[in-house]
């Protein structure tokens, strides 16, 4: 097996090793975008610890029945009886068995080890998959010394199992007879750009071990240490012993001299029984030369205690760091950088030299690549006698990809001038902010929701990927309970290439208490898949609003009023009660004067029991200035009586008009059908000193007449309203017309100016004359709700259409698509729905309606119960 692993560190293998073991699955569309499937997972793992005289799977020899049940559907009992065969032979002693996972994502398990069973296998199935699997084959976990690994990692790459001829992930069976050898897989899909990509990795930590002679190691608390300064050097027993223990120390000059540290030796600590540390402090000394100087501190392992052993670290050079020296630091200006700008490089000294000084820097690339900035290396600063820094701008650019990429601008340390030394920091990697990165944000269609409806969330990327992307989200409850809504949690949400959004519906349901409550959602940003970066808003906070508890709104029935005119304020519970109950008002003035109306406040209104509703009216009063005033009307909703909530509208601005204004009086708009004609009444609202036209224009060119556009008003008649007939012509369209008709006055002084908006509204081709009210495209439901087998959908059409349903499941996957052909004008079609083989829950169907050259759709949802 290819592999790659990392040794940190050693240990004395004695007793019974405990491991953890941490498999990290990669596999996505990202890293293997060839067919990539759906719901992407591996099986719960299954293996064990043996000796060398047994193996469970090997590459190059057929699988056994276990390999084959696991690696075909994931099964785990076969190779488990496979093992325990092994373990009655005395050649295996233990299970490893652990759950699961989808991936990308990660699964952690524990397991025991000891000699002379010292190997480990773990398998894992790929699923989908015909019969390919992942895993470990006779892992020894002791090293050449005999001592257990601390920690490995192995890269795992898939294998063929040899038992099904299936080429893609989702193939249906095709036994494999007679068996082939396992084989790693080197082709497609796992064949990626020239190279054989690995799904994931195994990772081996050691925790403890049970039965072990203690070690000893060695620290230093700070190192380097500026010279004068003192360092604690301290030893550590891995376990108590409970007698007292005396560990023998060396100290070895480097380039230090004795006179520059406390150097007596050998220095011998004790440990008390039932402790594991000892400490010892050593002193530095200053000195005249400019120079960092050295010395070890050591474990002398050759007169160590026949009670304990020696671990890792068992030594440490320690380095004075002289302090008359000037340090040089490095430091950039702007991090990250957007493709395409510049970063300034600044190196600096602690104190000024009188001399020139040339600081050398490397450039080295991490994922950046030579032509993404200006990478010549190395690149050498002068900084001038006296001053005490230098700056160096590096040019970014930009390129074709979507990710961040890095690269390190550091000082070459290796290859200072001998007048100064490096300070902190000596590095800093870069990162070039791609501009290309597509950026995901979340939304919800309708919040507030009413208990018992369901909420849209919506996921939208700035720009569409040219490979299906997942995106993770959580839920997470407020004051709501995880029963109030589908609180199931992470929802992944699947993108595909070249679209830009994906949707998940969260159906709310009622509940016996009379509180709103609240849920959030939001993107998981931990896990966003790589090429896509989160933005605002990443998250919502929905409120369920509960319909058990009256909500109270307020409306005024004239707004706005000729000044002088009373106006009627109702407030309203959307459901009765059985007790009486007063809703206070508040009034609040705008531009209005307290005297312009009856501004007492606050106005307390009283509803009856039984009764949803009260009135009050507010009078207003002329006044001598000639400008519309303002006043609010609202709900004082911090004292609203318990057992209501506050609905919607809770305030309305009234605006008092002033009469005193020379105006037009005439309506702000009208509707009507095409076909029919409809009046205005029009009149002036303050009387000329002459005879005063007003004319309407804006209906030319459209379908709109006029009996007359122009009309004349004198001194006498100036406020008697006089009378327009509109005539709308029919269509062919099915639209509705909107046409802004403007009234303008000439003559007398008089200078005012109207407009209004007259909308003509479409008879969806069905002449005036007709008498059968027109039909609106409607989707009414499905009954029975919830069903078993079958339900039926009601629906109305306006026009001839073809109509088709698609039925998705909660996560906004398709599981039926039913065409039904053409349908034509008309209220009351109905369709059949089959709902065999959908396991219970909740779906969501939606009717698609062609008309001509318009494509409706409307979605409801339903129940099926088995």
């Amino acid at each position: 097996m290819a592999s790659s692993f990392l040794c940190i560190s050693i240990v004395i293998a004695q007793g019974t090793a405990t491991y953890e073991l941490t498999f990290t699955a990669t596999w996505s569309a990202t890293t293997h975008p060839t067919n990539f499937p759906p719901n992407p997972h591996f099986s719960g793992m299954i293996g064990g610890t043996h000796n060398s005289a047994v193996s469970f799977w090997s590459s190059g020899s057929n699988a056994s029945e276990g390999i084959k049940q696991m690696a075909e559907l994931g099964a785990k009992g076969a190779l488990r009886n496979e093992i325990n065969q092994a373990i009655g032979a005395s050649n295996a002693d233990a299970i490893v068995d652990a759950s699961g996972l989808n991936s990308p994502g990660v699964q952690t398990t524990t397991f025991e080890i000891r000699p002379p069973w010292n190997l480990v296998t773990v398998t894992s199935m790929m699923a989908p998959s015909p019969d390919w699997f992942v895993g470990v084959s006779g892992l020894d976990l002791l090293d050449a010394n005999g001592d257990w690994i601390n920690s490995l990692e192995v890269d795992l790459f898939v294998y063929d199992a040899g038992t099904d001829s299936g080429p893609n992930y989702t193939s249906p069976n095709q036994p494999t007879n007679p068996r082939e050898a396992i084989e790693r897989i080197t082709v497609s899909p796992f064949l990626v750009d020239g190279s054989v990509k690995s799904v994931g990795t195994f990772r081996f930590e050691l925790i403890s071990i049970v039965g072990n002679t203690p070690r000893v190691s060695l620290s230093v608390d700070q190192n380097p240490v500026d010279e004068g300064e003192s360092i604690t050097v301290t030893v550590e027993l891995s376990d108590a012993l409970n007698t007292d223990v005396t560990i023998p120390l060396t100290l070895t000059s480097g380039t230090a001299e004795s006179g520059d540290y406390d150097s007596t030796t050998p220095v011998n600590l004790d440990i008390d029984n039932g402790d594991t540390k000892g400490t010892y402090v050593i002193q530095t000394y200053k000195d005249d030369d400019i120079e960092d100087e050295t010395f070890t501190v050591a474990l002398d392992t050759n007169n160590l205690p026949s009670e304990v052993v020696a671990g890792s670290p068992t030594s440490e050079e320690v380095t004075i760091r002289d302090i008359d020296m000037p340090e040089v630091s490095l430091s950039v200006d702007q991090n990250a950088v957007d493709e395409g700008e510049s970063i300034t490089v600044t190196v600096q000294l602690s104190d000024a030299l009188n001399t020139d000084v040339t600081i050398p820097l490397t450039l080295t690339s991490g994922t950046a690549e030579s032509g993404d900035y200006d990478s010549t290396t190395p690149v050498s600063l002068d900084i001038d006698g006296g001053d005490t820094e230098a700056e160096y701008v590096i040019k970014t650019y930009k390129d074709d990809d979507v990710e961040d990429e890095t690269f390190t601008v550091e000082l070459d340390t290796n290859n200072l001038p001998s007048e100064v030394r490096a300070g902190s920091p000596t590095s800093e990697e870069v990162t070039i902010r791609d501009l290309d990165v597509p950026e995901v944000s979340l939304s919800i269609d309708q919040n507030p929701v009413d208990e018992g409806e369901s909420v849209t969330v919506t996921v939208l990327l700035s720009n569409a990927l040219s490979t299906d992307v997942t995106i993770p989200l959580m839920l997470t409850s407020g004051t709501a309970e995880p029963d109030d809504y589908d609180s199931t949690t992470p929802v992944n949400l699947n993108i595909s290439s070249g679209n830009t959004e994906a949707r998940h519906g969260i159906q709310t349901y009622k509940d016996d208490d009379v509180e709103d409550e609240t849920f959030t959602v939001e993107l998981d940003t931990s896990n966003l898949p790589s090429g896509v970066v989160a933005v605002s808003p990443i998250s919502e906070e929905v409120t369920i609003r509960d319909l058990d508890m009256p909500g109270v709104s307020l409306s005024i029935d004239q707004n706005p009023v000729d000044e002088g005119e009373l106006i009627t304020v109702t407030v309203q519970l959307s459901n009765a009660l059985n007790t009486d109950i007063t809703i206070p008002l508040m009034l609040t003035s705008g531009t209005a004067e307290p005297d312009d109306y009856d501004s007492t406040t606050p106005v307390n209104l009283n509803i009856s029991s039984g009764n949803t509703e009260a009135r009050h009216g507010i009078q207003t009063y002329k006044d001598d200035d000639v400008e519309d005033e303002t006043f609010t009307v609202e709900l004082d909703t911090s004292n609203l009586p318990s057992g209501v909530v506050a609905g919607s509208p809770i305030s309305e601005e009234v605006t008092i008009t002033d009469l005193d204004m020379p105006g037009i009086s005439t309506p702000t708009s009208v509707e009507f059908m095409e076909g029919d004609t409809t009046s205005i009444s029009v009149a002036l609202t303050a009387q000329p000193s002459s005879d005063v036209t007003v004319t309407i224009t804006g209906h030319e060119n459209t379908d709109l007449t006029l009996d007359m556009n122009v009309l004349t008003f004198t001194t006498s008649n100036w406020d008697q309203e006089q009378t327009v007939t509109l005539t709308a012509a029919e269509d062919t369209d099915l639209l509705n017309d909107e046409v802004t008709l403007t009234l303008s006055t000439a003559g007398g002084g008089y200078v005012a100016s109207q407009t209004m908006t007259v909308t003509i509204t479409d008879n969806m081709g069905v002449a005036t004359e007709q008498t059968e009210e027109s039909v609106s495209l409607a989707l009414w439901g499905n009954y029975p709700n919830p069903l078993s087998n079958t339900t039926k959908i009601a629906f109305d059409l306006p026009a001839p259409a073809i109509i088709s349903v698609t039925i998705t499941d909660l996560l906004g996957r398709t599981v039926k698509m039913l065409p039904y052909g053409s349908f034509g004008v008309g209220r009351g079609h109905t369709v059949e729905i089959d709902a065999e083989g959908l396991p219970s829950g909740v779906y969501y169907y939606t009717l698609k309606v062609v008309m001509d050259d318009q494509v409706v759709k409307r979605s409801k949802a339903m129940s099926v119960v088995r």
